[in-house]
């Protein structure tokens, strides 16, 4: 009885580290974007990124200047372009720089603390463009 219960106990075991390793890779075969942002807004802007290169490993980054009409890859601290997994949002928080009232793209999102604040992101629409990458593009009325 005893033998049967370890045996059922090991298969049990085997099923389960089968079934997370199969997750992990499925994970991992994601696609992973670069991701590109683009000012269609008016007023010059800043911008916080946060976005995941990972199944579910999160990272901010900050702050990404932005004058009107301008677009750029974002890069890390090392210049390497960002990339985000196809099967997970993207959040950012942006706004603008110049003397006017202050518009922010915030809210709904995860908050994120980048250098002692705090910061509410929002989901990010994206498209991706005919090179593959995923692309924002932040618009004001103003």
């Amino acid at each position: 009885m005893a033998q049967k219960f370890a045996k059922a106990t090991l298969t049990a075991c085997l099923i389960g580290i089968g079934a997370s390793l199969f997750a992990a890779t499925a994970a991992d075969a994601a696609p992973r974007r670069k991701i590109y942002i683009k000012n269609a807004c008016n007023r010059p802007l800043q911008v916080l990124v946060h976005h995941a290169d990972g199944w579910r490993n999160w990272h901010p980054h900050a702050w990404y200047q932005y004058e009107p009409g301008e677009g750029s890859y974002v890069n890390n601290s090392d210049g390497e372009k960002l990339t985000q997994m196809d099967d997970h949002d993207l959040y950012m928080y942006a706004e603008t720089t110049d003397d006017r009232r202050t518009l922010r793209w915030e809210g709904g999102g995860p908050e994120v603390t980048w250098r002692g604040a705090t910061y509410t992101t929002m989901k990010m629409n994206t498209s991706v463009d005919r090179d593959g990458d995923r692309v924002v593009r932040l618009t004001c009325d103003n």
